[in-house]
């Protein structure tokens, strides 16, 4: 049974736990041959999210011509060390169109 002492025990004991390695994302224009600006996300799944969003979303860039861009994840941040750090080659975790719900991890 945890008793208060115990769960405060387990939060000193395993506090880097709670600190994430996270990842560094950016979307690659086909017809410009540009990345647009980074941004970071705990997964990919969550980047997808996003991207899946605005891609879906008529108001926006990505909405008005979603075939034209690719998701990649470029790097990863350590929001401990403060740490950047770059992929060899991005990564590519899934296109405009479609984005299927269960395509990515």
């Amino acid at each position: 049974m945890l008793t208060r002492l115990n769960i405060v025990a387990v939060f000193v004991c395993n506090e880097r736990s709670f600190f994430m390695k996270k990842y560094v994302y950016t979307v690659f224009d086909k017809v410009a041959q540009i990345y647009h600006n980074p941004w970071i996300e705990s997964s990919d799944a969550t980047a997808a999210r996003f991207f899946k969003l605005a891609c879906s979303d008529s108001s926006t860039l990505y909405g008005t011509c979603p075939a034209d861009f690719v998701l990649y994840r470029v790097g990863s941040f350590d929001d401990v060390s403060g740490l950047l750090s770059q992929s060899v080659v991005p990564d590519k975790v899934c296109d405009g169109v479609p984005v299927e719900v269960n395509s990515y991890e």
